[in-house]
């Protein structure tokens, strides 16, 4: 898929797991409700990346830089994000019951109305 191609939530969450990460490491987005549960972001230079209204369940995004990047109104449920740099990013309205944000940076982020029952928060 070219970098300039649109593509809808339908026909994006279609298509297998490994091709709709593909196409959010080449364009930094996908459609809002997008499903990438399990998905494998581990290590992704991914800053301003916008994925609003996804289902993230146990996605990967250990020590990804994430900075700047729009999660509003996702569902991070069990994810694991530790040590990645979520600086500055639109945490808002996000669940993130369970997901592991040990050592992550999330200076000046925005979690207002975000669901953290759970959530792993340690600093060290």
């Amino acid at each position: 898929m070219g970098k300039d191609r649109k593509i809808d939530c339908d026909e994006f969450n279609l298509l297998p797991l490994e091709e709709r990460v593909e196409f959010v490491l080449k364009n930094h987005y996908a459609p809002d409700g997008a499903i990438l549960d399990y998905a494998d972001f581990h290590e992704a230079q991914l800053g301003k990346v916008k994925l609003k209204k996804a289902r993230l369940c146990e996605a990967d995004f250990w020590g990804a830089k994430l900075q700047k990047s729009d999660f509003e109104g996702s569902d991070l449920s069990n994810a694991q994000l530790q040590g990645a740099d979520l600086w500055k990013a639109d945490l808002r309205n996000c669940i993130l019951k369970g997901a592991d944000l040990h050592v992550t940076n999330l200076e000046d982020a925005d979690l207002t109305n975000s669901a953290l029952d759970g959530a792993n928060l340690r600093k060290t």
